[in-house]
């Protein structure tokens, strides 16, 4: 008796297996990006090895994660608020899990999908985007990530913390003397100081530029944010009609 119901279990397995296909590699990214994951973002690389997965492959992966994460992020708004909250633990970390490595995997997509992402109402996905955005394109994501804001399109908290990070990196390159690190995020400071619409925020970016640029202080530029941000600290009066 023991002898059947050992092999109808065994092949009750065997059947079982048969009938479930491995999971494709996008599924086993979001396992990986899950709160409970074994391994850390830091080990993207060792899993794209591990699977034996190109960077093409693990790019369209992680394409599709984001992509499929934003129409999450515009549903969320359409749900009731337990569902909306329920968002905010699984989802959004393969969401900002997959827009992290981006920076490592990437294509002839990934610039449009981070723009998006820069674009979104969601503040950790925004910031996300523009991290991503600027590690893969450099100096070159000032035009869109500038436009955008001085447009009114990126939100506060996004702002606030890309440039809680561009101080972060100065902070870092000025310890470390590293000149090229340094070119890179005052010049990125620099650019969005002159678009910022809140002026305690074109503050923090003149004071780290201050803090971290040599000649600064005393430069034009410096001047020109100044009286900016005067200017935004008292919007021009509306002129009365004559008598």
């Amino acid at each position: 008796m023991k002898k059947i119901i050992a092999s109808i279990l065994t092949l009750s397995a065997i059947t079982l297996m048969a009938e479930t296909p491995p999971l494709e590699l996008w599924q086993e990214l979001c396992v990986y990006f899950s709160p409970s994951g074994d391994l850390g973002p830091h080990d993207i690389s060792e899993f794209a090895r591990f699977h034996n997965a190109s960077s093409e492959q693990m790019t369209e992966a992680l394409e599709r994660i984001v992509r499929d994460g934003l129409t999450d992020l515009e549903e969320k708004k359409k749900k009731e608020a337990g569902e909306a909250n329920a968002y905010k633990g699984l989802r959004s970390t393969r969401l900002m899990g997959a827009i992290s490595a981006l920076r490592d995997f990437h294509g002839t997509n990934t610039v449009a999908l981070l723009q998006e992402c820069i674009l979104t109402d969601d503040g950790n996905t925004g910031v996300g985007g523009m991290y991503s955005y600027v590690d893969i394109a450099g100096t070159n994501a000032i035009p869109f990530i500038r436009d955008a804001i001085g447009q009114g399109r990126v939100n506060e908290r996004s702002r606030q913390l890309f440039y809680s990070n561009v101080q972060m990196q100065l902070d870092r390159a000025k310890r470390e003397a590293k000149g090229d690190d340094i070119e890179k995020y005052s010049t990125i400071a620099l650019a969005l100081a002159q678009v910022e619409p809140r002026p305690d925020n074109v503050r923090t970016l003149d004071g780290m530029l201050s803090a971290n640029v040599e000649g600064y202080a005393d430069s034009p530029d410096r001047a020109n944010i100044l009286a900016r941000i005067n200017q935004l600290k008292s919007p021009p009066q509306l002129q009365q009609p004559a008598e």
